[in-house]
């Protein structure tokens, strides 16, 4: 898969701690909903792995349309924190409640660790590959 090109309703949990961030968004970018979004000295932009200094920032909550504009022109509202369904591929079953997931881009998740960006852990198995994944912001993990 790779980064989001429209918006995407993704599903998420009322049960547990939810926080949410407002980012400066990258110059020339668009980032839309349902887009898992990294840091990039500071601007937040689609989740790049190469951003391992800042990390991962949240799912983005509704979409920021920077196309125009130069970095920091807006903000992008983000869920920095809290529990989402996603797809994560390599996980089958409830053995891999706990396992970490990883992100590769804005919208492609696995429990593979190499050249990816830790965005939390799987809370529950649903069926097939789907989870609930517990998922919280770089700036939120405890040191």
């Amino acid at each position: 898969m790779s980064n989001l090109t429209a918006d995407v309703s993704r599903q998420y949990e009322l049960t547990g701690p939810y926080d949410f961030n407002d980012l400066p968004v990258k110059a020339a970018t668009a980032i839309y909903e349902g887009s898992a979004v990294s840091l990039a000295s500071g601007v937040a932009r689609p989740l790049n792995v190469s951003d391992t200094t800042d990390g991962f920032a949240g799912f983005c909550d509704r979409r920021a349309d920077n196309s125009l504009g130069n970095d920091s022109d807006i903000n992008v509202r983000l869920r920095a924190r809290g529990y989402i369904v996603l797809s994560v591929a390599n996980a089958s079953g409830v053995g891999n409640v706990n396992d970490a997931v990883y992100a590769s881009d804005g919208a492609t998740f696995t429990t593979a660790s190499t050249g990816n960006l830790q965005i939390g852990k799987v809370a529950r198995w649903i069926t097939s590959t789907y989870c609930l994944v517990y998922f919280e912001a770089a700036s939120l993990r405890s040191i």
